[in-house]
């Protein structure tokens, strides 16, 4: 108990910024961080035999080697599409900004769309700016579903003529991809995930090579493979949302 007479030491801090007029402007202290970055080389090889060359070429009117070059480019680009999303569905987890578990076979659209605000608030109240909701094809198509996306919905949801691809939901507009896993839906801030290509080495086409046997023999068949240098990092969990879907 605090008697009357007691002595009482009470310590505080406070910020100092009216001081008032011909006083000292106190000063802020920041700090600046950093962190070294590494990239690794990503390869995709494919193997035509001459057969495959001529058949396509005389019989089927095409050019296998271009059919597997662009196979190759492709293939490698959707690679790196899906690691940049896994980072940042992990960052988006680890960041705890959920919006909640929406269940696609009983849940109406509306919880989803209400899920997906309180993801967007919560990245918000972490002083971030999220810029648009990413899903997949699937949860895109579910969405757009929603009876808020009709001229007598709501005015920041927007379907456009395209279809589900110009949607716009709670003010921020829908990105769709094949990258992404039907289990999440994102919201987030364009610099959640760092990608960066070495200068040097962008992706590049290399080849033809003349393909060898185990022996060294030649074999009539041509190799190419495409490469890139290039690294993903994630800095700040919390310039990401997520809704998780069951």
């Amino acid at each position: 108990t605090i008697g009357d007479a007691t002595a009482l030491d009470v310590d505080y801090t406070y910020d100092k910024v009216v001081v008032g007029e011909g006083n000292a402007i106190q000063r802020g202290k920041g700090t600046l961080s950093y962190q070294d970055v590494s990239v690794a080389a990503r390869r995709l090889a494919g193997l035509i035999n001459d057969e495959a060359i001529a058949f396509g070429q005389s019989q089927l009117g095409w050019d296998p080697v271009t059919r597997v070059v662009a196979m190759l480019i492709r293939e490698l680009r959707e690679m790196i599409d899906v690691g940049i999303f896994s980072k940042a569905i992990a960052a988006s987890v680890q960041s705890g900004n959920a919006g909640g578990t929406w269940t696609a076979a009983s849940d109406p659209e509306s919880t989803l769309v209400k899920y997906m605000g309180i993801a967007k608030t919560a990245v918000e109240n972490d002083y971030y700016m999220p810029r648009y909701f990413v899903m997949s094809k699937t949860n895109a198509d579910r969405l757009s579903n929603w009876t808020g996306l009709t001229r007598e919905g709501f005015p920041d949801a927007l379907l456009g003529s395209a279809g589900f691809a110009n949607m716009q939901v709670k003010g921020l507009p829908i990105f769709s991809t094949t990258a992404m896993p039907d289990t999440h839906i994102l919201v987030v801030h364009p610099e959640l995930v760092q990608h960066r290509v070495l200068a040097t080495r962008p992706m590049a086409l290399k080849g033809p090579f003349q393909y060898r046997d185990t022996s060294a023999n030649l074999v009539a068949a041509q190799e190419w493979y495409v490469e890139e240098y290039s690294g993903q990092w994630v800095f700040v969990n919390n310039k990401g949302g997520y809704v998780r879907v069951a």
